[in-house]
């Protein structure tokens, strides 16, 4: 986790003083706190905090003139900003003119006053009203916030009117008055400055206290504490504004910032409306499609809070639908309560969100003014470091808990209606003739049918491509359709099957989209789609980084190419030895492929022949597709017939509607593409085979089926299971765009190729029809626990495993002909020759464990993970990478060096515990007492 070293100084006149240095950049943020806001002004005295944040900008006492003009000369950028608990002035400088934003600064703090004329704040006072006929009166829904501000908190909660204050106000207030407004809260005492950035502590402290130290303190001003609303019971409020479509607003007033109840609304708050897939927006916009938009609003004050819905009809869709179905989502919480997926989406977010913070010095949320945030509202900027952890914490039942409390009886509910003027409803009648009955009542238009996505889930499009299907009751109604995605006519995308029309629609833009078929009759079909990136992801969550493309035809940071193509072909009369080859695109091996050249190829009588499952017969020519999806490599292969067109309406004649995907082992973190597991030695081999070792892809192809392969279903590479699930879906929509239609699925894959592929099709059904698993193992933890056993008992005994990485033969050798072992010490503790462990400790330790400061593939200027000297770098190590799953070490088990770091490291979920090594040995005298008792005193749980 990030740490933020600052010094927090108080002068002696009570200006609070926060200071952080971060030579990265030459920059500095300069940035100033008033604790004075709309809650601190009174009834009839309303926007003077407001006002205030447009006079300092025009100048003081030294610097007579706007304050913008010497910044913006020096490539400064800076704003200011006022809420109902503070006004805050900011400036990011090059660090040469650090000493120019402070003394600008602490000029308007002291000497503001002394220019400030009637002229001026004539000026200014129209300035903010007219700022408020643009951003309330002459806005759509603009005043809403109005209205509900005053029902949510009655008189006299100090929340009760908007920062912008009453135009009443402003134009009864005097220049006194708002001169008095400013002596009482615009002083040190009631301050915080954060310096934040390329400076020197001590030159930077110095120049604070030249410009800020002689300036009087203000008035002791009383700390306004909680103040609950006073709203008894639900509030129903109606107005017309000039809009469109209606809008509903239900508001509940909520405890203040920093209330145990704070962090759980909001991740209520992201619940209920963060993104496509929150709960609000799922339900209402895309299920239901009654409302345009759906969101929630959730602001913490100072002394209480607000939590608000707001919610926009869409056409032809009223309030009351719209009313009854978020009071039922809101219902639903209770019953179906937040699943861990929707709890940790909203927290990636909000950590995501707290971290983007931090990398910015300055500006609005930036690092400087979090650290005023925290000083103004909590008395401690350090809270920097720990409010995270607030929200982080929360969990199912605190979410219930303020569900429960916080959204109940008391609140607001406010519908904003269109206005209606007065017009005729219709013109140029001829009244004086009557109006006669048709001959025959109107024929009934039948209107039903569907739009059918059969690349994929309609809601996980990937890519910018769909294959849709449209269907219709009546099926001549299909004719002349017009189809249309948004605005954009596809209708000549689509062709005929006679009972359906069929068509690749592409080119969508990431986000939710609407397919709209118009049928002969007029009636209309819709189906919304919504599309996500290519480059991921589409359901996995927060993808991880950083990420270093390796292919030169990247398009994108996601490693986004073109699709390659190439051909390989089978030789005549040796197509019965590939069911040794252990990788057919290995042409290193004994029947491996050659290349198929298409401008210059072999004779014809020089290619094998095959036949597929459904007769047809072909020259054993393979095309070799390969990409990117989801950041990482894809490679599809089907028999192809060179210069024959293939489109997912029409096949080639030998493909046979079947898919094989084929999985593969790995371990390690490479932050990268990676190679898809290309050969298997599943058992599928050729009829008359007596070995087992058929190279199942070889024989898969020649049968008619296309293949598929992902890097990320390579068991190990950068992935979870669902990430693999992931590219194996987005692969299959792939192929059903590109290839056609799947009559069904099968995988198969080897040890950690056979897990990924049956965790796979538990997890993800539809995935796959059918698995082929072969030389697999009983499960992931098993192995792992004799692994982690086999590699600590092998350290015990001095490291006498042979190495030999070019050869596992000659290590397995080694160990049953040359005595290496430690006579019978070895198998004794450990039960039995430990050959697969062993075998595997030679293949993926070396990538799972790198050394420190190593991390193959990741590119030369990103900082390595190492426990004590890079604690925040880059983890490569497999156990290391697991600390995103896992944790860390708990505190009772930290070493010397982790109590040092006041962090533990990465934590594994195996453990020895109870675990009594060479016990049998033991019984069986095989050892000593006193050897069994050392090794468990010094490796044992």
């Amino acid at each position: 986790m990030v740490s933020i070293s600052s010094e927090k100084i108080t002068l002696s006149n009570g200006l609070d003083v926060i200071l952080h240095e971060d030579h990265a950049i030459p920059l500095v943020a300069v940035n100033v706190w008033y604790h004075v806001g709309s809650k601190d002004e009174e009834q009839g005295r309303t926007g003077f905090a407001h006002l205030f944040e447009h006079i300092m900008f025009e100048g003081s006492k030294h610097h007579n003139s706007s304050h913008f003009d010497p910044l913006q000369k020096a490539g400064a950028n800076l704003n200011g900003s006022t809420s109902s608990d503070r006004t805050n002035y900011w400036e990011d400088v090059p660090s040469n003119y650090l000493e120019l934003a402070l003394w600008l600064e602490s000029d308007r703090m002291g000497f503001l006053l002394d220019a400030v004329d009637q002229q001026r704040f004539d000026v200014q006072r129209d300035v903010v009203k007219n700022e408020r006929r643009q951003s309330y009166e002459n806005r759509p829904y603009g005043m809403a916030s109005w209205e509900i501000q005053e029902a949510l908190f009655p008189m006299p909660h100090p929340y009760h009117w908007m920062t912008i204050g009453s135009q009443e106000d402003l134009d009864a207030a005097s220049l006194e008055d708002v001169k008095d407004f400013f002596r009482r809260y615009y002083s040190p005492s009631n301050s915080s400055l954060a310096v934040v950035g390329d400076f020197r502590r001590d030159e930077a402290l110095e120049l604070v206290n030249r410009y800020f130290g002689d300036l009087p303190p203000g008035p002791p001003l009383p700390r306004m504490g909680r103040r609950d609303s006073p709203l008894a019971g639900r509030v129903e409020l109606e107005m017309r504004d000039k809009v469109s479509l209606p809008k509903l607003y239900i508001a509940w007033p909520t405890p203040p910032d920093m209330d145990p109840d704070d962090a759980p609304l909001d991740l209520l708050q992201g619940i209920l409306s963060d993104g496509l897939s929150s709960r609000l927006h799922r339900s209402l916009v895309y299920e239901k499609q009654i409302a345009q938009s759906a969101s929630v609003r959730y602001h913490p004050g100072e002394i209480a809070g607000q939590f608000v819905v707001q919610v926009t009809a869409a056409e032809g869709h009223d309030l009351d639908e719209m009313e009854a179905s978020v009071d039922a989502e809101i219902s639903r919480l209770a019953t179906e309560p937040p699943t861990d997926e929707e709890i940790n989406r909203v927290k990636n977010r909000i950590e995501s969100s707290h971290y983007r913070q931090l990398t910015r010095i300055g500006g609005f949320g930036g690092l400087a003014d979090q650290l005023n945030h925290y000083n103004i509202m909590a008395g401690d900027p350090e809270m920097v470091n720990t409010s995270l952890d607030r929200y982080l914490a929360v969990q199912r039942d605190d979410i219930l808990r303020v569900h429960e409390s916080v959204l109940d009886h008391r609140q607001v509910r406010l519908r904003v209606m269109p206005e209606q003027p007065l017009k005729p409803a219709a013109t140029g009648v001829d009244r004086w003739k009557m109006p006669e009955p048709d001959p025959e009542p109107p024929t009934p238009v039948v209107g039903e049918g569907s739009v059918r996505v059969l690349s994929n889930r309609a809601d996980l499009i990937s890519g910018g491509d769909a294959l849709i299907e449209i269907t219709a009751d009546n099926p001549a109604l299909l004719h002349n359709a017009r189809v249309t995605l948004g605005d954009t006519d596809v209708s000549n995308r689509f062709q005929s099957t006679g009972e359906a029309l069929k068509g690749l629609v592409e080119g969508m833009a990431p986000g939710p989209h609407t397919l709209r078929v118009t049928l002969a009759d007029d009636s209309v079909l819709q189906q919304p789609l919504i599309n996500h990136p290519k480059g991921g992801p589409v359901f996995s969550g927060p993808q991880i980084q950083p990420w270093t493309c390796d292919n030169e035809a990247a398009v994108d940071a996601q490693c986004n190419q073109p699709a390659e193509y190439r051909f390989k072909y089978v030789p005549a009369g040796k197509l019965q030895a590939f069911i040794t080859g252990f990788d057919p695109m290995n042409p290193g091996l004994p029947g491996a492929f050659l290349d198929y050249q298409p401008d210059n190829p072999p004779a014809e009588g020089d290619i094998a022949r095959v036949t597929t499952d459904q007769g047809v017969e072909v020259p054993f020519i393979v095309r070799v597709e390969t990409g990117v999806q989801n950041r990482d490599r894809y490679q599809i292969m089907t028999l192809f017939q060179p210069g024959q067109d293939w489109t997912a309406l029409a096949p080639q004649e030998q493909w046979n509607g079947k898919l094989l995907i084929h999985h593969g082992g790995n371990v390690g973190v490479s932050y990268g593409p990676g190679e898809p597991p290309n050969g298997d030695i599943a058992g599928t081999a050729p009829e008359g085979a007596e070995i087992l070792l058929g190279d199942s892809i070889t024989t898969a192809l020649g049968r008619g089926f296309i293949t598929l392969s992902t890097a990320q279903a390579n068991l190990g590479h950068n992935v979870n299971l669902v990430t693999a699930a992931e590219s194996l879906m987005m692969g299959k929509e792939r192929i059903i765009e590109q290839y056609g239609e799947l009559r069904y699925t099968i995988g198969t894959g080897c040890s950690g190729g056979a897990i990924a592929q049956q965790h796979v099709a538990n997890a993800y059904p539809g995935i796959y029809q059918g698995l082929i698993v072969q030389c697999s193992y009983p499960d992931v933890w098993t192995t792992a626990t004799q692994f982690a056993d086999y590699n600590l008992l092998s350290r015990h005994f001095g490291n006498q495993i042979p190495s030999d990485p070019d050869s596992f033969l000659a290590v397995i050798t080694a160990l049953l002909t040359s005595g290496v072992l430690p006579g019978v010490q070895w198998p004794a503790f450990y039960g039995h020759l430990p050959i697969n462990p062993l075998v595997s400790d030679l293949a993926f330790f070396p990538s799972a464990f790198p050394e420190q400061d190593e991390c193959p593939g990741l590119a030369d200027d990103v900082p390595v993970y190492n426990a004590e000297t890079q604690p925040d770098g880059v983890r490569c190590g497999l156990v290391d990478f697991m600390i995103n799953q896992f944790g860390s070490r708990p505190s009772e088990v930290w070493s010397t060096n982790e109590a040092l770091l006041s962090r533990g490291f990465a934590g594994i979920p195996l453990d020895n515990v109870g675990v009594q090594y060479g016990l049998g040995a033991l019984q069986q005298g095989l050892i000593s007492g006193e050897q069994f008792l050392r090794v468990n005193r010094e490796i044992g749980g």
